[in-house]
């Protein structure tokens, strides 16, 4: 056997493109990414057409982020102890899709639609996140460990990519149609990601303890929860990720708002700008590894939020709309090439008997203080301005780089 040949087939083993269930996941992962990013940008335009109020809008993202904070710590215990993953992941991508269903026919035809507006936002939230854990247990078993960093750059690519043209699309909809037409397109996009989840390989459910699924479900989580605080430096990391996640929520939530009551942009031109997130965090999944292999994983996170910090201040002193889509771009680039730094980090160091488990602990950890900072970036929006909001979001990075800096995770490679 030639050495050639030898070479060629480790090339292709190494692969990525070449695992067909990689393949499959990509490819239900650009049509549930694209609907999901269409409705991110029509439910709080539906929101603020119905209320034009700054704390409802906090209030329904806030509530985005609460089965992420309730639930995902039993989710990914659940997930640990599914023998078919691939079933699990298809059903809650038929869930998502009925609820938007049901979102569209309530909107439409209800008089009073804005309690329902909570109830399925909550609903759609804790399906779309025991969807993106059961993703990434399946990963972390039929991909080889060498490929993390370059299987969780493609779904960060999807997912920016998506953010440049789903805003954009649901501008051409809104354009032509109707807000509410965007929920239904989106259902249609989640029953095709179904349909063809359902031709991945039966064995990603593998490598599962069998005793861990005898044990309670309780009992589960406090196994894994004792394993979590054995990895030093991903129970410190998670700390930095709340205080991130909380300044870039606080940020996120009132940029709509933003973009309507002080650029006074139509909904189309809201749409456009949002995709300049995207342009950034498309450019920044693209250079995560170079970056990551020349300054190490630890330097990289590091640099992303003191840099994102400075870009939120700036924020509050322009006016201009090419202005903000420059920043906004540079905002996408430095908070997804910290995202996906984290990911990565998280895949390489969680053992797979307890990585589901693992990933809804550290999921529901990054987002506990969310709904507090973002329900009350709508309060200091009221009584102060939205401009304070981002001042506030870039004291907290640029604080906590100063700590972050002083800690190991700054050393990590």
């Amino acid at each position: 056997m030639s050495k050639e040949y030898i070479h060629l087939k480790k090339k292709i083993k190494n692969s990525a493109w070449m695992n067909k269930n990689f393949i499959i996941l990509f490819l239900s992962t650009v049509l549930i990414t694209f609907g999901s990013k269409v409705y991110e940008l029509v439910i709080p335009l539906l929101v603020y057409n119905l209320t034009h109020s700054s704390i409802v809008m906090g209030l329904t993202s806030a509530i985005e982020y609460v089965p992420n904070m309730l639930l995902a710590v039993f989710i990914g215990a659940l997930i640990d102890r599914v023998t078919n993953k691939k079933k699990f992941m298809i059903i809650t991508v038929i869930c998502q899709a009925i609820l938007l269903i049901l979102f569209y026919l309530v909107v439409q035809h209800s008089k009073s639609p804005l309690v329902f507006i909570y109830f399925y936002v909550f609903l759609i939230m804790t399906f779309n996140y025991s969807y993106l854990n059961v993703r990434f247990g399946i990963v972390k078993i039929t991909l080889p460990e060498t490929l993390y960093t370059k299987a969780t750059a493609n779904f960060a690519f999807i997912t920016q990519f998506f953010t440049v043209l789903g805003p954009a699309i649901a501008a051409g909809i809104i354009l032509f149609s109707d807000l509410n037409n965007s929920l239904l397109i989106t259902s249609l996009l989640l029953i095709v990601a179904a349909i063809l989840s359902v031709f991945l390989d039966s064995d990603t459910s593998r490598n599962i303890n069998t005793q861990q699924r005898k044990d309670s479900l309780l009992k589960s989580v406090k196994e894994a929860w004792t394993e979590f605080r054995k990895l030093r430096e991903l129970w410190l990391l998670t700390w930095f990720v709340v205080v991130t996640n909380s300044s870039y929520g606080m940020f996120n939530v009132m940029l709509v708002y933003f973009s309507k009551e002080t650029l006074s942009l139509t909904d189309a031109r809201v749409g456009i700008l949002l995709t300049s997130l995207g342009v950034g965090g498309v450019l920044g999944s693209l250079l995560t590894e170079s970056f990551k292999n020349y300054f190490g994983i630890g330097k990289v996170m590091g640099c992303c939020i003191f840099l994102t910090g400075l870009l939120f201040f700036s924020l509050s002193l322009v006016n201009s709309y090419i202005f903000v889509y420059i920043v906004l771009t540079f905002i996408g680039f430095f908070s997804t090439l910290f995202s996906v730094n984290v990911h990565v980090y998280r895949q390489y160091v969680t053992p797979i008997q307890y990585f589901s488990s693992i990933v809804g602990i550290t999921g529901s950890l990054f987002k506990i203080a969310m709904p507090i900072f973002i329900f009350g970036s709508g309060w200091i929006t009221e009584i102060l301005n939205v401009r304070s909001v981002f001042i506030l979001a870039a004291l907290l990075n640029i604080i906590l780089f100063k700590f972050y800096i002083f800690t190991p995770l700054w050393k990590l490679k």
